[in-house]
């Protein structure tokens, strides 16, 4: 049956969605909004950055965030390492009055961007998309909207690491592939398993350029905040305070909070558990399932990273806007309509669980951050496993490898 809506990605196409997301954005952000939102940490950290003040001293951000009419009784704190400074000056570096707007303004325009590499990244034919996947793709993940609530950082770094991901897979611009991949070391926990392939990746392929332009980006980023702030490493380094691994949507650490110790803030060794099972899972899934190239297996490790990285708070799910995007691209162009309507439909029956979790009264954790993650990737595990008999059904083949970097 002929698809009555199709979208097309030309530029005037994007440019109508960044445009609408960006009214929606200002829509949803009323004036001073941003005393509930994480985006004054990131300015306030900042600003004492850029004074020579220590952008990770609690006491200092809570006075920062206090000056700026703030109601809160506790700081919002700063977490990233100091290369965030130099990677997202533009956004971090605005006035506290405007820097709300922009911030879920650029949380749209990553989305869209992040739908449209994971779905060309499947298809090289550069077909016609139909409208409500792709909306669904770049707008229908429940981690967009909750970063949109917090104004979070977490597709800002996506965006650049599924950029340097998709040029290196592509295996064109190399030099500007290796630049984009190290932002991902603004929040590792986010991206440690694809780091780890990706790794494996150039090394096996002796992609020598994309180690060279990851290491001028580092050297890059790391020397200027330093010309900037002398000693900025070492107040992050032995800043007073560190992120909580419980509280992290992750299963072991969430298990260990409801279950066992809900008195406990911090748990290294379940940390390191977490990511081992992480591990386990994206080796299961490339026994099992019709992941047969590259491309393939490193977007399982994207799937499957968020659900067991120590850390991985649902605002920082956002990342799968990347891998979604791409698996529903090859149910698309290599299943059939009606495979993907069954996918779909599948998809947002887990929504709607999540959001019925939601709305149930917990603590500290809601319940649905148990269930989206571990929900997506059972789906994907189901509509992609190899078939048992390989007489009647054709066993899945990519029709194109990866080149090599």
């Amino acid at each position: 049956m002929k698809q009555l809506l199709q979208l097309t990605l030309t530029p005037r196409s994007l440019a109508f969605l960044v445009i609408t997301g960006v009214f929606v954005a200002l829509f949803i952000t009323p004036p001073g909004a941003i005393s509930s939102l994480d985006v004054i940490a990131y300015v306030s950290a900042f600003d004492l950055f850029s004074h020579g003040g220590n952008p990770y001293d609690a006491h200092k951000l809570f006075l920062k965030q206090r000056e700026w009419f703030v109601q809160r009784d506790f700081p919002v704190s700063m977490w990233n390492p100091p290369i965030f400074f130099f990677y997202f000056a533009p956004i971090i570096s605005l006035p506290p009055t405007i820097a709300p707007e922009v911030a879920r303004s650029f949380s749209f325009i990553c989305a869209v961007t992040l739908a449209t590499l994971g779905w060309r990244m499947a298809d090289r034919q550069i077909r016609p998309i139909p409208l409500i996947p792709f909306a669904i793709c770049a707008f229908g993940l429940i981690p967009f909207w909750e970063e949109i609530r917090l104004a979070q950082n977490t597709s800002w770094v996506a965006l650049y690491f599924a950029a340097g991901t998709f040029l290196l897979l592509q295996g064109r611009r190399p030099y500007l592939a290796g630049a984009l991949l190290p932002v991902a070391l603004c929040k590792p926990h986010d991206f440690y398993l694809s780091l780890l392939v990706l790794g494996f990746v150039v090394i096996s392929s002796r992609g020598w350029r994309v180690v060279v332009g990851a290491a001028m980006s580092v050297l890059l980023a790391a020397s200027t905040v330093h010309l900037l702030h002398p000693g900025i490493w070492s107040q992050w380094l032995f800043r007073e305070q560190w992120p909580f691994v419980t509280y992290g949507a992750n299963l072991v650490t969430l298990l260990h909070l409801f279950a066992l110790k809900p008195e406990v803030a911090t748990d290294t060794l379940l940390a390191v558990v977490s990511s081992l099972l992480g591990v386990l899972l994206w080796w299961r899934g490339i026994a099992v399932c019709r992941f047969s190239t590259i491309r393939d297996r490193v977007m399982w490790a994207w799937i499957v990273t968020p659900f067991f990285a120590p850390y991985g708070f649902l605002s920082d799910q956002v990342t799968l806007i990347f891998p979604f995007s791409y698996f529903v691209s090859r149910i698309a162009n290599e299943e059939g309509s009606s495979s993907l309507l069954r996918f779909l439909s599948w998809f947002l029956l887990l929504t709607v669980i999540c959001c019925a979790l939601s709305l149930i009264p917990t603590a500290p954790t809601p319940l649905s951050w148990f269930v989206f993650a571990p929900g997506m990737i059972a789906l994907i595990l189901h509509s992609l496993r190899s078939p048992r008999d390989t007489g009647s059904r054709t066993v899945f083949t990519c029709s194109h490898q990866c080149e090599a970097p």
